[in-house]
């Protein structure tokens, strides 16, 4: 994965496009609250193969001692009434799930029922104040 790829996974906006790109919306909850704030819960069935193809990650789980034989990634997104997603949740339960099974003595099958990444997003538009790091705490770095 190449830092533009990282810098694009970290903007929600960009983050909805591809699951919208690798997925199909599976279903639609108006009416679901995120803290205090009513939105719409969308599910959407991502692509296994697509999704990671799409990240930039594919060539990394070619690597990977294990093989993964998942179809597709459920996906719950929160949206608000100004489109902005508030919550989103990847569920890598079966992936994680796929992985501990084929690592031989790995105590990881036995270490969680579910895996699930949860992002939340707040204050959108809210000003903000961005400064420089001391120059003692910053070092360059090459990204290949």
């Amino acid at each position: 994965m190449d830092l533009d790829q990282m810098v694009q996974q970290s903007d929600p906006a960009k983050t909805l496009d591809s699951l919208l790109e690798a997925g199909t919306i599976a279903g639609a909850e108006p009416g679901q609250d995120v803290d205090g704030v009513s939105t719409t819960k969308y599910t959407v069935d991502v692509d296994f193969d697509r999704a990671m193809e799409q990240s930039g990650m594919s060539g990394e789980l070619d690597q990977l001692p294990v093989d993964f034989e998942v179809d597709t990634i459920p996906v719950s997104v929160w949206i608000d009434e100004r489109d902005l997603p508030l919550r989103v949740d990847v569920d890598m339960t079966e992936a994680i799930a796929q992985a501990a099974a084929q690592a031989e003595g790995s105590p990881m099958a036995d270490m969680f029922d579910t895996a699930v990444i949860s992002m939340k997003y707040y204050d959108w538009g809210a000003p903000v104040t961005v400064e420089a790091p001391p120059a003692d705490q910053v070092e360059e770095a090459t990204v290949n």
